[in-house]
């Protein structure tokens, strides 16, 4: 099984963070984690179909 995990916090080491690694280390499967707060996401970019390098899909 695959899973996408999106986090949007802007702290690396924060709750959300603490709670996203606790429930990879239950899930089967390949998971991704996507941490939108860091990642070069616009609408902008999208438009013009421009690919964002560190999310692969």
């Amino acid at each position: 099984m695959k899973t996408l995990i999106i986090n949007g916090s802007p702290r690396k080491n924060g709750h959300a963070m603490t709670l996203v690694n606790e429930m990879t280390k239950y899930l089967n499967g390949e998971v991704r984690i996507i941490h939108t707060y860091y990642d070069d996401i616009s609408p902008y970019k999208l438009e013009k179909g421009e690919r964002n390098k560190n999310i692969n899909f």
